[in-house]
């Protein structure tokens, strides 16, 4: 179950980084080509701007996943730390009352 979540979240990362440079390709070609007035400049440009940043946006959409992931572990240990405190103060409590008496 775990590995398909991982899998549908890998795919989403995916899916969006190609929607995304599918758009700024269209952009960084039109710009170029107003800056060039030639289209195979204007292509190759568009080319490579699309390769590395592809690469790049995929990398940070994975890098922030691990960072969320690791901020939810230290939430679910601090609250499981939490609740050991709070059963270790009943034992104590229950233990005083017993001295007490």
């Amino acid at each position: 179950m775990r590995e398909e979540k991982t899998m549908k979240a890998l795919h989403i990362h995916l899916y969006k980084s190609l929607s995304y440079r599918l758009l700024s390709v269209c952009i960084t070609f039109i710009i170029s080509f107003i800056l060039t007035g030639n289209m195979t400049v204007a292509g190759s440009i568009a080319s490579i701007d699309a390769l590395i940043k592809f690469v790049v946006y995929f990398l940070h959409e994975r890098a922030w996943g691990k960072v969320f992931r690791r901020i939810k572990k230290k939430k679910r240990d601090a609250r499981k730390l939490i609740q050991h405190r709070e059963k270790i103060e009943k034992r104590i409590k229950g233990m005083n009352k017993v001295y007490k008496s």
